[in-house]
């Protein structure tokens, strides 16, 4: 589904559009139902060759509380294992 709406952006407003890779969210390695996921994550990665980042974002309560401390959880709590795993995918695409 992504490649079909990324394909119409493409032909009807921005050709030069490309992906940068693929972020898994709401991970919670504890589940099988996450676990699933993210192995048709890889999967599919491999069968596009779009790159997989190797920093994955875990489920936390903390990110729907963010809204209520009127900021971001990586500035309202930037110490937090999620505001850390952004950070990190942030160096990840600077990095290549």
């Amino acid at each position: 589904m992504l490649a079909k709406t990324v394909s119409k952006v493409r032909a009807i407003t921005n050709p030069d559009l490309v992906y940068l890779g693929i972020l898994a969210t709401k991970y919670d390695k504890r589940t099988l139902n996450s676990q699933e996921i993210f192995r048709a994550l890889e999967k599919a990665s491999q069968n596009s060759g779009i790159k997989l980042f190797s920093t994955y974002i875990t489920s936390s309560v903390r990110f729907a509380e963010s809204p209520n401390l009127k900021a971001p959880l990586i500035l309202a709590d930037p110490e937090h294992e999620g505001s850390k795993a952004y950070n990190q995918i942030v160096e990840e695409i600077i990095n290549g």
